[in-house]
């Protein structure tokens, strides 16, 4: 089974290397709006699970597809 990472975030590709995964990586175009109506948790995931679906959908054969998001706040301002 093939593994891809939806991902292009060089810490994302660290944190697979050191875990010592064989993985590819393939760059989602999902796009990162989302609902502003839903908890900053939800958001993430909402926009990893898209990430990873955009991907899986666009690929083929024995695969797992790992989709992931990164919000940061400082002083409760979000910035992406």
């Amino acid at each position: 089974m093939k593994i891809i990472l939806a991902s292009t975030s060089p810490r994302r590709k660290d944190l697979m290397d050191l875990a010592k995964i064989d993985y590819e990586i393939m760059a989602s175009r999902f796009d990162e709006k989302v609902d502003i109506n839903l908890s900053l948790q939800e958001q993430s995931k909402e926009i990893a699970y898209g990430k990873a679906k955009e991907v899986f959908e666009n690929t083929q054969s024995d695969r797992t597809v790992i989709g992931a998001d990164t919000l940061v706040i400082v002083n409760g301002k979000q910035f992406g």
